[in-house]
């Protein structure tokens, strides 16, 4: 299963997205494929493979999670890999927006999945196209005072736990 985070661009998928990384009960750690060297500034973006083990079936699901999702160059480097080399039994991925004509990401990933015979998911940080707090003077990671990185992330480790 592929499940690919889609949205415009600078709206917070690839934080959203290093949140899941921080969060997930990967048994026993997961390895950083990409960066390789620790960076000497905080991490913007990340590719990272690692194991649980479902708690339907009882057996080991290799998850990979990519941040990268702003070109297909990119996707080739960093998402294509964790199909074809890591064989991933689940990749969340960050891509473009569907509705984007100019760097359209989703449809590689899409093509990728059908070709590689992965169910596709799509689901997104935010719900809305209509980015109300772009206009505001408000950080648009925190709704009510509630990081929607940590809701996203609690989310996405329902989601895969329970479908596979």
């Amino acid at each position: 299963m592929i499940i690919a985070v889609f949205g415009l661009r600078n709206i917070g998928k690839s934080t959203a997205i290093m949140e899941l990384v921080n969060r997930f009960p990967f048994e026993p750690n997961y390895t950083r494929i990409h960066p390789k060297e620790e960076p000497s500034e905080p991490l913007m973006d990340i590719v990272c493979k690692g194991q649980f083990t479902s708690k339907r079936t009882g057996m080991k699901v290799r998850l990979g999670i990519c941040s990268y999702g702003d070109s297909k160059a990119l996707l080739e480097e960093h998402f294509l890999p964790l199909v074809i080399d890591h064989n991933c039994d689940v990749i969340v991925v960050a891509c473009h927006n569907f509705r984007e004509t100019e760097g359209n990401t989703y449809n590689y990933i899409a093509e990728v999945a059908l070709d590689n015979n992965y169910r596709l998911i799509s689901t997104s940080i935010l719900h809305d196209d209509d980015i109300w707090w772009k206009e505001t003077p408000f950080t648009p990671f925190h709704v009510n005072c509630v990081n929607i990185n940590e809701i996203f992330a609690k989310n996405m480790i329902n989601l895969i736990k329970s479908i596979v």
